[in-house]
């Protein structure tokens, strides 16, 4: 039996995850599920997409303290002297 293709809009219903996060991830190497090539066009598996839901599930029942987990993001405006609007020092 074949597999079905998925194009970028049923994958975007699929996972409720907008096209535009779909490309970025894929244009800067971290999206997980490899797309299938057909000329110019991607497709990607429907067995890869609920092998690739599957795999979130399971991670996410395996570490319950790293969802407790919160980060703060550190950049150039939380420095001491540094301008939140501008990212200029102060003086």
């Amino acid at each position: 039996m074949k597999d079905a293709l998925m194009d970028i809009q049923d994958l975007e219903n699929t996972l409720k995850i907008p096209k535009k996060t779909i490309r970025n991830k894929l244009s800067n190497g971290t999206w997980p599920i490899q797309p299938v090539r057909i000329g110019r066009a991607l497709r990607w598996r429907e067995s890869d997409v609920a092998e690739a839901i599957a795999n979130l599930e399971k991670d996410r029942g395996r570490c319950p303290e790293a969802r407790r987990q919160t980060l703060t993001p550190i950049g150039p405006a939380d420095e001491p002297g540094r301008s939140k609007r501008a990212g200029k020092v102060q003086s």
